[in-house]
Protein backbone atom coordinates (compact mmCIF):
# COMPACT_ATOMS: atom_id res chain seq x y z
CA UNK A 1 0.00 0.00 0.00
CA UNK A 2 1.23 3.60 -0.46
CA UNK A 3 2.32 5.17 2.35
CA UNK A 4 1.09 8.29 1.53
CA UNK A 5 -2.24 6.47 1.26
CA UNK A 6 -2.26 4.60 4.74
CA UNK A 7 -1.00 7.85 6.51
CA UNK A 8 -3.97 9.71 4.88
CA UNK A 9 -6.74 6.23 6.19
CA UNK A 10 -4.71 6.79 9.74
CA UNK A 11 -5.44 10.49 9.84
CA UNK A 12 -9.02 10.12 8.64
CA UNK A 13 -9.91 7.24 11.45
CA UNK A 14 -8.36 9.65 13.79
CA UNK A 15 -9.99 12.60 13.17
CA UNK A 16 -12.92 10.42 13.38
CA UNK A 17 -11.55 9.08 16.62
CA UNK A 18 -11.80 12.51 17.96
CA UNK A 19 -14.99 13.26 16.60
CA UNK A 20 -16.77 11.08 18.03
CA UNK A 21 -15.12 11.57 21.46
CA UNK A 22 -16.44 15.09 21.40
CA UNK A 23 -20.27 13.73 20.59
CA UNK A 24 -19.75 10.85 23.38
CA UNK A 25 -18.46 13.90 25.56
CA UNK A 26 -21.28 16.85 24.26
CA UNK A 27 -24.31 14.18 23.87
CA UNK A 28 -23.82 11.50 26.57
CA UNK A 29 -21.43 12.83 29.65
CA UNK A 30 -23.07 16.23 29.18
CA UNK A 31 -26.46 16.18 28.68
CA UNK A 32 -27.69 12.74 29.76
CA UNK A 33 -25.08 11.67 32.22
CA UNK A 34 -24.47 14.36 33.89
CA UNK A 35 -27.74 14.92 34.96
CA UNK A 36 -28.08 11.20 35.89
CA UNK A 37 -25.23 11.78 38.84
CA UNK A 38 -26.59 14.16 40.65
CA UNK A 39 -30.06 12.62 40.35
CA UNK A 40 -31.47 11.11 44.06
CA UNK A 41 -32.82 7.71 43.73
CA UNK A 42 -36.18 6.70 45.07
CA UNK A 43 -36.26 4.59 47.61
CA UNK A 44 -37.24 5.54 51.48
CA UNK A 45 -33.68 4.74 54.22
CA UNK A 46 -34.58 2.73 57.47
CA UNK A 47 -35.64 5.29 60.27
CA UNK A 48 -35.12 4.01 63.50
CA UNK A 49 -35.84 6.00 66.79
CA UNK A 50 -33.33 7.06 69.00
CA UNK A 51 -31.34 4.35 71.83
CA UNK A 52 -31.64 5.26 75.15
CA UNK A 53 -28.03 4.07 76.75
CA UNK A 54 -25.98 5.87 74.03
CA UNK A 55 -23.40 8.82 74.69
CA UNK A 56 -24.70 11.50 72.16
CA UNK A 57 -20.92 13.02 71.23
CA UNK A 58 -20.61 16.31 68.65
CA UNK A 59 -16.78 16.30 66.78
CA UNK A 60 -15.58 18.64 63.65
CA UNK A 61 -14.10 17.36 60.16
CA UNK A 62 -11.03 19.14 58.65
CA UNK A 63 -13.47 21.40 56.41
CA UNK A 64 -15.12 22.55 59.20
CA UNK A 65 -18.30 20.69 59.84
CA UNK A 66 -19.99 19.70 63.15
CA UNK A 67 -21.51 16.30 63.02
CA UNK A 68 -23.43 14.18 65.50
CA UNK A 69 -22.88 10.79 66.79
CA UNK A 70 -23.72 7.86 69.38
CA UNK A 71 -20.98 5.77 71.22
CA UNK A 72 -22.84 2.96 72.26
CA UNK A 73 -20.53 0.11 75.09
CA UNK A 74 -20.80 -3.42 74.54
CA UNK A 75 -23.51 -5.38 77.19
CA UNK A 76 -21.04 -8.38 77.52
CA UNK A 77 -18.54 -8.74 80.33
CA UNK A 78 -15.38 -8.07 78.26
CA UNK A 79 -14.78 -6.00 75.12
CA UNK A 80 -13.17 -7.76 72.27
CA UNK A 81 -13.55 -4.42 69.78
CA UNK A 82 -14.99 -1.52 68.13
CA UNK A 83 -16.86 -1.01 65.33
CA UNK A 84 -17.37 2.01 63.79
CA UNK A 85 -20.73 2.05 61.25
CA UNK A 86 -21.57 4.30 58.41
CA UNK A 87 -25.52 4.42 57.44
CA UNK A 88 -26.67 4.29 54.24
CA UNK A 89 -27.58 7.76 51.83
CA UNK A 90 -30.95 9.26 53.56
CA UNK A 91 -30.93 7.42 56.80
CA UNK A 92 -29.36 8.59 60.03
CA UNK A 93 -26.83 7.49 62.49
CA UNK A 94 -29.71 5.59 64.51
CA UNK A 95 -30.03 2.90 61.86
CA UNK A 96 -26.97 0.94 63.52
CA UNK A 97 -29.79 -0.81 65.71
CA UNK A 98 -31.20 -2.58 62.92
CA UNK A 99 -28.22 -3.90 60.93
CA UNK A 100 -26.02 -4.15 63.86
CA UNK A 101 -28.14 -6.16 66.09
CA UNK A 102 -26.19 -8.71 68.33
CA UNK A 103 -22.75 -7.18 67.97
CA UNK A 104 -23.00 -5.19 71.37
CA UNK A 105 -24.08 -8.39 72.99
CA UNK A 106 -21.24 -10.22 71.57
CA UNK A 107 -18.37 -8.12 73.08
CA UNK A 108 -18.22 -5.06 70.89
CA UNK A 109 -18.80 -1.18 71.11
CA UNK A 110 -20.37 0.69 68.51
CA UNK A 111 -19.69 4.61 67.08
CA UNK A 112 -22.37 5.38 64.56
CA UNK A 113 -22.49 9.05 63.24
CA UNK A 114 -24.96 11.43 60.68
CA UNK A 115 -22.90 12.17 57.53
CA UNK A 116 -23.05 16.12 56.65
CA UNK A 117 -26.47 16.69 55.57
CA UNK A 118 -28.14 13.98 57.22
CA UNK A 119 -29.82 13.38 60.06
CA UNK A 120 -28.14 16.07 63.23
CA UNK A 121 -25.09 16.80 61.46
CA UNK A 122 -24.42 19.90 59.65
CA UNK A 123 -25.62 21.11 56.05
CA UNK A 124 -23.10 21.84 53.44
CA UNK A 125 -24.56 24.10 51.28
CA UNK A 126 -21.39 23.73 49.08
CA UNK A 127 -21.97 19.96 48.68
CA UNK A 128 -25.11 18.58 48.04
CA UNK A 129 -26.14 15.14 49.43
CA UNK A 130 -25.56 12.95 46.52
CA UNK A 131 -25.61 8.83 46.49
CA UNK A 132 -22.13 8.55 45.21
CA UNK A 133 -19.13 8.30 47.20
CA UNK A 134 -17.34 11.46 47.08
CA UNK A 135 -14.15 13.23 49.47
CA UNK A 136 -16.68 14.67 51.62
CA UNK A 137 -18.18 11.10 53.24
CA UNK A 138 -14.47 10.11 53.06
CA UNK A 139 -13.64 13.22 55.20
CA UNK A 140 -16.41 12.56 57.46
CA UNK A 141 -15.69 8.95 58.53
CA UNK A 142 -11.94 10.09 59.13
CA UNK A 143 -13.32 12.40 61.73
CA UNK A 144 -15.12 9.72 63.03
CA UNK A 145 -12.34 7.39 63.05
CA UNK A 146 -10.09 10.08 64.59
CA UNK A 147 -13.01 11.14 67.37
CA UNK A 148 -13.23 7.24 68.28
CA UNK A 149 -9.25 7.01 68.85
CA UNK A 150 -8.90 10.42 70.66
CA UNK A 151 -11.53 8.68 73.38
CA UNK A 152 -9.72 8.05 76.79
CA UNK A 153 -11.46 4.25 76.43
CA UNK A 154 -10.45 3.52 72.78
CA UNK A 155 -8.87 0.08 71.56
CA UNK A 156 -5.36 0.16 71.11
CA UNK A 157 -6.00 -2.57 68.12
CA UNK A 158 -7.86 0.01 66.06
CA UNK A 159 -11.77 -0.68 64.95
CA UNK A 160 -13.77 -2.70 62.43
CA UNK A 161 -15.82 -0.76 59.83
CA UNK A 162 -19.16 -1.57 58.72
CA UNK A 163 -21.22 0.29 56.09
CA UNK A 164 -24.71 0.39 54.31
CA UNK A 165 -24.60 0.74 50.60
CA UNK A 166 -22.73 4.34 49.97
CA UNK A 167 -21.71 3.91 53.42
CA UNK A 168 -20.07 0.42 52.59
CA UNK A 169 -18.41 2.47 49.54
CA UNK A 170 -16.61 4.78 51.98
CA UNK A 171 -16.13 2.12 54.53
CA UNK A 172 -14.07 0.14 51.52
CA UNK A 173 -12.26 3.09 50.75
CA UNK A 174 -11.10 4.20 54.47
CA UNK A 175 -10.06 0.27 54.91
CA UNK A 176 -7.94 0.75 52.37
CA UNK A 177 -6.16 3.62 53.52
CA UNK A 178 -5.84 3.62 56.99
CA UNK A 179 -3.65 1.13 59.00
CA UNK A 180 -5.64 1.24 62.43
CA UNK A 181 -8.67 -0.80 60.58
CA UNK A 182 -8.34 -4.43 61.14
CA UNK A 183 -11.73 -5.57 59.74
CA UNK A 184 -14.49 -4.18 56.97
CA UNK A 185 -18.30 -5.38 56.56
CA UNK A 186 -20.34 -3.62 53.97
CA UNK A 187 -24.05 -4.39 53.03
CA UNK A 188 -24.75 -3.40 49.14
CA UNK A 189 -21.72 -1.78 48.53
CA UNK A 190 -20.81 -0.31 45.13
CA UNK A 191 -17.94 1.24 42.71
CA UNK A 192 -19.04 4.44 40.70
CA UNK A 193 -17.64 4.32 37.15
CA UNK A 194 -18.63 0.24 37.98
CA UNK A 195 -22.42 0.84 38.61
CA UNK A 196 -22.94 3.69 35.63
CA UNK A 197 -21.61 1.91 32.71
CA UNK A 198 -24.50 -0.77 33.21
CA UNK A 199 -26.55 1.69 33.03
CA UNK A 200 -25.51 3.48 30.37
CA UNK A 201 -25.43 0.66 28.16
CA UNK A 202 -29.02 -0.62 29.34
CA UNK A 203 -30.65 2.19 28.67
CA UNK A 204 -28.61 3.62 25.41
CA UNK A 205 -31.42 3.36 23.24
CA UNK A 206 -33.74 5.31 25.29
CA UNK A 207 -31.57 8.21 25.96
CA UNK A 208 -29.22 8.77 22.51
CA UNK A 209 -29.97 8.55 18.92
CA UNK A 210 -28.86 5.50 17.36
CA UNK A 211 -29.18 3.82 20.78
CA UNK A 212 -29.30 0.44 19.03
CA UNK A 213 -25.50 0.86 17.30
CA UNK A 214 -24.46 2.86 21.09
CA UNK A 215 -25.32 -0.19 22.96
CA UNK A 216 -22.93 -2.47 21.37
CA UNK A 217 -20.09 0.12 21.47
CA UNK A 218 -16.77 -1.84 23.72
CA UNK A 219 -17.21 -1.03 27.37
CA UNK A 220 -14.01 0.80 27.39
CA UNK A 221 -15.90 3.72 25.96
CA UNK A 222 -18.67 3.63 28.15
CA UNK A 223 -16.04 3.76 30.81
CA UNK A 224 -14.77 6.84 28.87
CA UNK A 225 -18.22 8.04 28.97
CA UNK A 226 -18.37 7.47 32.62
CA UNK A 227 -14.72 9.13 33.73
CA UNK A 228 -16.10 12.84 31.28
CA UNK A 229 -19.19 12.89 33.37
CA UNK A 230 -17.43 12.31 36.32
CA UNK A 231 -15.05 14.93 35.65
CA UNK A 232 -17.90 17.45 35.19
CA UNK A 233 -19.70 16.72 38.11
CA UNK A 234 -16.45 17.25 40.47
CA UNK A 235 -16.12 20.59 38.53
CA UNK A 236 -19.80 21.62 39.18
CA UNK A 237 -19.90 20.84 42.89
CA UNK A 238 -16.40 21.49 43.75
CA UNK A 239 -15.73 17.66 45.04
CA UNK A 240 -14.00 14.64 43.66
CA UNK A 241 -15.20 11.12 43.34
CA UNK A 242 -13.62 8.13 44.97
CA UNK A 243 -13.07 5.20 42.46
CA UNK A 244 -13.21 2.15 44.66
CA UNK A 245 -11.85 -0.34 41.97
CA UNK A 246 -8.88 1.56 42.46
CA UNK A 247 -8.48 0.78 46.02
CA UNK A 248 -10.41 -2.38 47.64
CA UNK A 249 -7.03 -4.09 46.17
CA UNK A 250 -5.44 -2.37 49.12
CA UNK A 251 -7.60 -3.58 52.06
CA UNK A 252 -5.74 -6.96 52.29
CA UNK A 253 -4.77 -8.17 54.48
CA UNK A 254 -7.90 -7.04 56.27
CA UNK A 255 -10.55 -8.93 55.71
CA UNK A 256 -13.78 -8.31 54.13
CA UNK A 257 -17.31 -9.82 54.49
CA UNK A 258 -19.34 -8.30 51.41
CA UNK A 259 -22.95 -8.79 52.00
CA UNK A 260 -25.57 -8.20 48.58
CA UNK A 261 -29.08 -8.79 47.94
CA UNK A 262 -29.69 -11.13 44.92
CA UNK A 263 -33.03 -8.97 43.65
CA UNK A 264 -31.28 -5.52 44.29
CA UNK A 265 -31.98 -3.57 40.97
CA UNK A 266 -29.95 -0.40 41.73
CA UNK A 267 -26.63 -2.14 42.30
CA UNK A 268 -27.31 -5.86 40.06
CA UNK A 269 -24.84 -8.71 41.39
CA UNK A 270 -22.46 -8.53 38.82
CA UNK A 271 -21.26 -5.00 39.56
CA UNK A 272 -20.68 -6.01 43.17
CA UNK A 273 -19.14 -9.12 41.99
CA UNK A 274 -17.06 -7.31 39.58
CA UNK A 275 -15.60 -5.19 42.58
CA UNK A 276 -15.55 -8.15 44.65
CA UNK A 277 -13.28 -10.10 42.21
CA UNK A 278 -10.47 -7.05 42.37
CA UNK A 279 -9.92 -7.68 46.26
CA UNK A 280 -7.41 -9.92 47.46
CA UNK A 281 -7.88 -12.50 50.10
CA UNK A 282 -8.96 -12.65 52.62
CA UNK A 283 -12.65 -11.95 51.97
CA UNK A 284 -16.46 -13.48 51.91
CA UNK A 285 -19.11 -12.78 50.07
CA UNK A 286 -23.07 -13.69 50.82
CA UNK A 287 -25.66 -13.12 48.15
CA UNK A 288 -28.79 -13.23 49.96
CA UNK A 289 -31.72 -14.52 48.07
CA UNK A 290 -34.81 -12.15 47.27
CA UNK A 291 -33.20 -9.20 48.90
CA UNK A 292 -33.27 -5.79 47.37
CA UNK A 293 -30.89 -3.25 48.05
CA UNK A 294 -29.91 -2.69 51.47
CA UNK A 295 -32.82 -4.97 52.87
CA UNK A 296 -30.78 -8.18 53.55
CA UNK A 297 -31.28 -8.44 57.00
CA UNK A 298 -34.76 -8.17 56.63
CA UNK A 299 -35.14 -11.04 54.41
CA UNK A 300 -33.01 -13.53 56.59
CA UNK A 301 -32.52 -11.81 60.19
CA UNK A 302 -30.81 -14.12 61.92
CA UNK A 303 -28.31 -15.24 59.48
CA UNK A 304 -27.26 -11.91 58.98
CA UNK A 305 -26.91 -11.33 62.55
CA UNK A 306 -24.75 -14.51 63.06
CA UNK A 307 -22.44 -13.83 59.53
CA UNK A 308 -21.90 -10.64 61.24
CA UNK A 309 -21.03 -11.42 64.70
CA UNK A 310 -19.13 -14.05 63.78
CA UNK A 311 -16.75 -12.29 61.08
CA UNK A 312 -16.30 -9.54 63.97
CA UNK A 313 -15.01 -12.26 66.64
CA UNK A 314 -13.21 -14.53 64.76
CA UNK A 315 -11.44 -11.34 63.88
CA UNK A 316 -11.19 -9.01 66.59
CA UNK A 317 -7.61 -8.38 67.19
CA UNK A 318 -8.01 -8.58 70.97
CA UNK A 319 -9.64 -12.01 69.76
CA UNK A 320 -6.62 -13.55 68.47
CA UNK A 321 -4.28 -12.39 71.00
CA UNK A 322 -6.95 -14.31 73.54
CA UNK A 323 -6.64 -17.22 71.58
CA UNK A 324 -3.14 -17.23 70.96
CA UNK A 325 -2.02 -16.89 74.78
CA UNK A 326 -4.55 -19.78 75.54
CA UNK A 327 -2.99 -22.00 72.77
CA UNK A 328 0.45 -20.68 74.94
CA UNK A 329 -0.67 -21.44 78.21
CA UNK A 330 -1.57 -25.46 76.43
CA UNK A 331 1.00 -26.21 75.37
CA UNK A 332 3.39 -24.80 77.98
CA UNK A 333 1.13 -27.00 80.30
CA UNK A 334 1.89 -30.19 77.84
CA UNK A 335 5.65 -29.80 78.14
CA UNK A 336 5.11 -29.47 82.07
CA UNK A 337 3.45 -32.36 82.09
CA UNK A 338 5.76 -34.73 79.66
CA UNK A 339 8.70 -33.03 82.02
CA UNK A 340 7.13 -34.80 84.97
CA UNK A 341 6.31 -37.88 82.77
CA UNK A 342 9.60 -38.21 81.69
CA UNK A 343 11.05 -37.82 85.33
CA UNK A 344 8.42 -40.53 86.83
CA UNK A 345 9.49 -42.77 84.43
CA UNK A 346 13.55 -42.58 84.87
CA UNK A 347 12.92 -42.78 88.98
Amino acid sequence: MDLKLFAEILLGLLVMAILFAIWCDQRYSRRILLPKITEKPMFMALRVPPCEDGETVKFSTKDGKLLRGVYVRTTAEKRLGTMVFSHEYLADRWSFQVYAEGVREAGFDIFSFDFRNHGESADDPTHPSLPWLTDREFMDLEAALDYVRSRPDHDETGVALFGISRGGSVSLAMAARRTDVWGVITDGAFPTVGTLVPYMIRFATLYVKMGSIVEKFPTFIFRFIGYRGISKAEKKYGCRFLHLESLVGRISPRPWLAIHGQADNYITTDVADRLFQIASQPKTMWVVPKAKHNRSQQIDPEEYKRRITEFLSNHAPSRQALIAEETFQRLAHQDNTNGLLIQASNS
